[in-house]
């Protein structure tokens, strides 16, 4: 065991680029005040609502796979427009991207129907079942599926496609030139006769499908429902949190610890008795290179999203860049890690307020 081990000592972290040139741009973790354990909880469950209100709600991955598929689909417009379509019977054009383009419509059903399942999961637990909360929000979900027809067949659609056949979408892709200038148009639409053939599909749905002229545009079904799930999802919100006022007054009170001072706030629970410099093991001389003396300054452990860089030896898993005012040359040594040890129970929470990547 390390005579090293991380302790509690929760705490306010500022995280932010050290303003001496020397440190040549790493961060620096700035312990900004020492927390009570009251007030660590009361942050931390602040931080536990807004997260699941901003990252960990499924509306958030739905609305992030929607840009998904915007984006590959224009990248696949481009793609035909200055490729040359497979005429030969070559079909690894259209098998590569068919399946990229399917598999990203299939993101998006999923996340807009686990969406659902899971709110009512958050209200049934919360409120109960069958409650006036549960009541409410199946009204907001019915609302969709009953005045939306993009919202009840991307509902129907993830049926299909697990089910029986992920060709439910179906692909078509032509391109042109415009005097001169290439052109091309891919289509992803819901092919209807796959929806008419399933058994997850009522009469009800089939006979609407039929009536149709043609199969829908799944992107134009997209674009349909986009500000009626926002709208939605903010009500739904509304049902799960129906008073923001302690949580907002929390979030205030926790960002005015840092008086306007620039870099990431950060929520810690654990820190090292002292900063210990790993080693980085010097492959060509067969050497340990340490950067500063034991003593220097306190270690804060923690766990930051990850940056990856490279050093002429090998490619380390970087989760801290500690630049030590007291010792200036470990600012500017090869980047190193914190050791696993002190890692293997730290925890740092970073609050969504300040728009850095949570965890």
């Amino acid at each position: 065991m390390s005579d090293n081990e991380p302790v509690e000592a929760r705490a306010a972290l500022l995280i932010a680029a050290a303003p001496d040139p020397a440190t040549q741009g790493n961060v620096i973790f700035h312990v900004v005040k020492e927390l009570s354990e009251a007030d660590y909880n009361r942050s931390a469950e602040a931080y536990k609502t807004l997260d699941g209100m901003l990252v960990t709600n499924l509306f958030t991955y739905y609305v992030e796979a929607t840009k998904s598929l915007a984006n590959l689909w224009q990248e696949a417009n481009k793609a035909f427009a200055t490729a040359p379509l497979p005429i030969s019977g070559d079909p690894d054009m259209m098998v590569s991207w068919g399946t990229r383009l399917r598999g990203a419509v299939l993101s998006i059903v999923s996340a807009l129907c686990y969406h659902q399942e899971r709110t009512y999961e958050e209200i049934c637990a919360k409120f109960g079942k069958n409650g006036p909360e549960h009541q409410a929000a199946k009204a907001i979900f019915g609302a969709l599926y009953d005045d939306y027809f993009g919202y009840r067949y991307l509902y129907k659609l993830r049926n299909v496609m697990i089910h029986d056949t992920m060709l439910a979408v179906a692909i078509t892709a032509e391109a042109y030139a415009n005097k001169g200038n290439p052109i091309a148009l891919v289509e992803l639409n819901m092919d209807r006769g796959a929806l008419i053939e399933s058994d997850k599909i009522n009469a009800t749905l089939k006979a609407e499908l039929a009536a149709k002229p043609g199969d829908p545009s799944i992107v134009q079904m997209m674009g349909e429902i986009h500000r009626a799930m926002r709208k939605a999802n903010r009500r739904l919100l509304n049902i799960l949190h129906p008073d923001l006022t302690s949580v907002c007054e929390t979030v205030v009170e926790f960002d005015k610890l840092f008086e306007g001072r620039d870099g990431a706030r950060g929520l810690i629970h654990q820190q090292s008795p002292e900063l210990r410099a790993p080693s980085l093991q010097d492959s060509l001389h067969g050497r340990a290179k340490w950067c500063c003396s034991p003593a220097a300054t306190r270690q804060t452990t923690g766990t930051i999203p990850t940056t990856r860089t490279t050093n002429p030896y090998k490619t380390l898993p970087l989760r801290m860049v500690l630049a030590c005012h007291a010792c200036p040359p470990c600012a500017v040594g090869m980047p190193s890690r914190v050791r696993p040890s002190a890692m293997a129970r730290s925890d740092l929470k970073l609050l969504p307020s300040v728009g850095f990547p949570l965890r």
